[in-house]
């Protein structure tokens, strides 16, 4: 068997499933990269379509692979860049700076609120104002950004403005505005499927560095590459492992919900039937 190096996930993501209860505790651990994996039945089933708009202003077409048990939910992060200066944002259903200030914090209090491009964005100290947080508040959505210490109303606001930032029903679209050299470098999409877990889509970089240079198990509309947890004692179940899923029209992460509802036989036939773009 080839060595397996251990990767970590993105501390944002685990800190995000915290804000809806959430918690993926799998994602806060190591986990080896992927193998060939030994023979794993897939066995299918009706599917749903979710539609998203990511921050770049594309549209994000997944097939679900299952009927979920109740709405799915998105969240996105985009990092922009420009010279030495370098902002994550992350893009959430109105009311989640409320969420993350009372759910994914300690000792978040609100201190303050601006305005940026006729919008409220409201400031919150976290850990005795060790860190703070803002969010652009939308019509739909709401636009956080971690900031260190605690920064003025007018620097915050000196942010928010030189981003351009379209709100609508079916997402948030953001970039530097066109007087700043502000570009975006990355952006992720991570949905939850009710039920069964969670699919984590990102931009065309961070898929062809995701896509094994072998092939994978095949299934309803491209490969899939399991990926054992190396916190688990032993590798017999679909929990006990992450997915890397391919179709023709991208790549995801896929990760089972440590209570997921679905029995293992389901877990398996929800794996096989995911189909992104």
């Amino acid at each position: 068997m080839r060595a397996a190096r251990t990767v970590r996930y993105p501390t944002l993501i685990w800190e995000l499933m915290r804000v809806d209860g959430k918690l993926l505790t799998s994602l806060q651990c190591g986990r080896e990269a992927p193998h060939p994996a030994t023979k794993w039945s897939l066995p299918s089933m009706r599917s749903s379509i979710y539609r998203t708009t990511v921050p770049t202003g594309e549209q994000l077409l997944i097939d679900l692979g299952v009927a979920p048990l109740a709405e799915p939910k998105d969240i996105k992060q985009v990092r922009l860049t420009s010279g030495n200066d370098s902002y994550a944002f992350t893009v959430g259903k109105k009311g989640y700076h409320d969420k993350y200030r009372t759910a994914a914090v300690t000792g978040g209090r609100e201190v303050a609120k601006t305005n940026a491009h006729g919008k409220e964005v409201w400031i919150a100290s976290a850990e005795a104002g060790a860190w703070s947080f803002a969010s652009f508040r939308g019509d739909y959505h709401d636009l956080l950004s971690i900031f260190g210490g605690t920064p003025s109303p007018g620097q915050v606001k000196s942010v928010y403005d030189k981003l351009t930032i379209v709100d609508s029903p079916g997402g948030m679209t953001v970039n530097g505005a066109r007087s700043t050299l502000w570009t975006i470098v990355s952006h992720t999409t991570l949905v939850t499927v009710p039920g069964y877990g969670h699919i984590l889509v990102g931009d065309h970089d961070r898929a062809k560095a995701m896509l094994p240079k072998y092939a994978g198990q095949r299934t309803t509309h491209g490969e899939i590459w399991r990926v054992p947890l190396t916190d688990r004692t032993a590798h017999t179940r679909p929990g006990d492992h992450s997915y890397v899923v391919a179709s023709s029209g991208g790549v995801a992460e896929v990760f089972v919900a440590p209570y997921s509802q679905a029995s293992d036989a389901e877990q398996l036939t929800w794996l096989k039937n995911i189909k992104i773009g």
